[in-house]
């Protein structure tokens, strides 16, 4: 890592803390528009969201107040948040960036 970099990162660092959720996902597009990065990620509110759609995709009532916060802590602290969806989600990105090279670039080839 050059020595602006390092910089850089040790002035991010201190006020990671002070970024509120929607400033934290700002400074994420910004740097990947900067790097040219592709991926995804999912947040809490999507969570709640996908909780309570589901729920009346299954004709239940809607979660909310701290019943719904409940709900959202038993996903984001399960290992299937942590460790398998992360995965699953690098899996299947591989299988796409593969599919485009061969379609982008190894067709162009013949």
């Amino acid at each position: 890592m050059s020595n602006k970099s390092e910089q850089a990162l040790n002035v991010i660092e201190q006020y990671i803390g002070d970024l509120n959720e929607d400033m934290a996902i700002n400074l994420y597009h910004a740097l990947a528009r900067e790097f040219d990065w592709a991926g995804t990620f999912f947040t809490r509110d999507d969570v709640r969201v996908c909780i309570n759609d589901r729920r009346v995709a299954d004709d239940l009532d809607v979660l909310e107040g701290d019943d719904l916060e409940e709900a959202v802590d038993a996903v984001t602290g399960s290992r299937d948040w942590h460790r398998w969806l992360p995965d699953w989600m690098t899996e299947q990105g591989w299988e796409i960036v593969n599919a485009v090279i061969y379609e982008h670039v190894e067709q162009e080839d013949n």
